[in-house]
């Protein structure tokens, strides 16, 4: 790896003036973020402020706080107030969140510039899980999104990681216990972490935890709904000829899958592809519900039509996306195994990872 730099700021000089032309303007700045557009976050700390860089151009402006004055207020820009934010993540709208660290608060940044309190009370710090205001934090540092706008949330002198469903304002503690330290993997309340300062997750929600004072990194498994990553796609197939019809959904638990045609459940049709030769009776709406013990969720209608007409000359593929084409042969078969073997291959590979992960 090579690793270029170029510094936003002067080393060793801060101060609380912004712009690319008068560098000398971080104050200990703490936590980092990009979002879609390429621009970066950053939660100056001392300065109390939370900043962009437009990295195409090198501009710095403030998105919120005003240098040199700490508080808790919510408003527009410069009206805001935080004391030593040390998080910031981004989520795929453009909504910036930031772990307040000393008011012991997780706030939200729309993309108008309006901050508001997420979860928590200024100046209150504790462990309570809870709504908006009724939670309490104890110095959060650090904080992720992921994929469906959760956030998550290193919850630093509690030695816990904790959750927040923004839409709703829910907080609940996923991993540790509220005031006990101590390095213990495991479930739930079983895990102990030593003021950990870090997190991440991936697509997967995968969370990723820097425990600080234990020396390690933490790899933690969140339980998540199924999600359909691709819905089911239908179309016309003449009589005779081969369709099949596909799903991409994810969520921990492993999902299960049921397919149903017009409402009705499809025995034995209990994977993420249902296939078949086309008979009249195939004619109609598809939809798959998939599953674990989470919950559910069922696709969008996939509409397949059966024409019993002689097909044109030269009439021959198949769409995996869910149309049909193509009579019955070794080619079709041949599809469907590589697919199974693809899907067995990738899930041995995560295994593997996960052995090796944890064995280092």
């Amino acid at each position: 790896m090579v690793w270029s730099a170029r510094t936003l700021g002067q080393p060793g000089l801060p101060a609380a003036s912004m712009g690319w032309a008068a560098p000398r303007d971080s104050n200990r700045p703490q936590g980092v973020a990009i979002d879609g557009n390429n621009s970066l976050y950053v939660a100056d700390t001392n300065n109390h402020t939370i900043r962009k860089v437009v990295l195409s151009t090198g501009v710095v402006t403030t998105v919120a706080g005003l240098a040199g004055s700490s508080g808790s207020i919510d408003g527009f820009g410069s009206v805001a107030r935080f004391t030593f934010p040390s998080g910031v993540a981004v989520d795929s709208a453009g909504t910036l969140y930031v772990a307040d660290t000393e008011n012991h608060t997780i706030r939200a940044i729309q993309p108008s510039g309006m901050v508001s309190t997420l979860a928590g009370l200024a100046g209150s710090a504790g462990d309570a899980d809870g709504t908006g205001s009724t939670a309490r934090f104890d110095s959060p540092t650090d904080l992720a999104v992921d994929l469906s706008g959760n956030v998550y949330v290193a919850d630093t002198d509690n030695c816990t990681i904790r959750k927040i469903v923004p839409s709703t304002g829910a907080v609940s503690t996923l991993a540790g216990l509220a005031g006990t330290s101590g390095s213990a993997d495991g479930s739930g309340s079983a895990v102990r972490f030593f003021r950990p300062t870090g997190i991440a997750v991936d697509a997967d929600i995968t969370l990723y935890v820097a425990d600080t004072n234990n020396h390690t990194v933490r790899v933690g498994l969140v339980p998540a709904l199924p999600v359909i990553r691709i819905q089911p796609a239908g179309g016309p197939v003449y009589s005779g000829f081969c369709f099949l019809l596909s799903v991409t959904a994810s969520g921990r638990p492993a999902v299960t899958y049921q397919w149903y045609l017009n409402g009705t459940a499809i025995s034995g049709a209990t994977s993420s592809m249902y296939s078949g030769v086309a008979k009249s009776s195939d004619a109609g709406q598809y939809t798959v519900v998939v599953s674990n013990t989470l919950g559910s969720v069922t696709s969008n209608v996939a509409t397949l039509s059966v024409d019993s007409s002689t097909p044109p000359s030269g009439w021959a593929g198949l769409d995996l996306g869910g149309m049909g084409g193509g009579a019955p042969s070794e080619w079709f078969y041949g599809v469907l195994l590589l697919i199974a073997a693809g899907r067995l291959f990738q899930g041995r590979a995560k295994v593997a990872g996960r052995a090796a992960h944890s064995s280092g």
